[in-house]
Formats: C-alpha cells, sequence, structure tokens
C-alpha cells in the first residue's frame, strides 16, 4: 500500500471501511448507543466515510466551503441535522438528500 498514489490508499482504506456494518443511524442521540464501540463507529467511522463520499463528489475544496458556510450560518446557534443539510445544499448548489439518506444506511456504509 505504501507505493499507492494517495487518492488510491484513501479509495482502498474507506472502501474497506464502508464494509463494516453500521447498524445504527447517525443521528442517534448519544445516549441511545447500544455501546461506546457503536458510538465511536457511527459517531467518527461513519463520518469520516460520508465526508470522504462528499469530496469524491463535490471536490475538497467546495466541502471545506460547504463547512464553513454552515459554521457561519449556525454559529452560537442550535443547529438541527436539517440545517446542516440546508446550509450543504446551498452552499454547493446541490439537492443532497442522497447524500443524508447514507447516514441513515443500515448495514454497510457503501
Amino acid at each position: 500500500m505504501k507505493v499507492l498514489p494517495l487518492a488510491d490508499f484513501q479509495s482502498a482504506i474507506y472502501g474497506a471501511l464502508g464494509q463494516i456494518p453500521m447498524q445504527t443511524p447517525i443521528d442517534t442521540p448519544s445516549e441511545k448507543y447500544v455501546s461506546a464501540e457503536d458510538y465511536g463507529l457511527i459517531g467518527y467511522i461513519k463520518t469520516a466515510i460520508w465526508v470522504y463520499i462528499l469530496e469524491a463528489t463535490f471536490g475538497r475544496e467546495s466541502v471545506d466551503r460547504a463547512f464553513q458556510y454552515y459554521f457561519n450560518e449556525w454559529k452560537n446557534k442550535h443547529s438541527q441535522p436539517i440545517d446542516m443539510k440546508t446550509s450543504f445544499e446551498k452552499a454547493l448548489g446541490r439537492n443532497l438528500d442522497n447524500y443524508f439518506k447514507l447516514l441513515k444506511k443500515e448495514g454497510g456504509f457503501l
């Protein structure tokens, strides 16, 4: 793997991680997770794979701008998941229903 270009290495790693069964939807309240392992898997791994998919689709700079837009729009406020989706859609100029559905998908991520 050391000889792979970065993009190929990331694709291999995220592809492998995406095969891990992830039963819990990401919008589950933290106290409802069945274990600390499930919380870590969903909160960190599932989220990282999702951001990777967005970056692969829209480009890292565009996704960075979407995060900045979301942050600026919602700093010092109490946002909900729909607010992030709405901010990202405004910043990227696209409907992101299918991408946000991935976060609720059960089983393997990809």
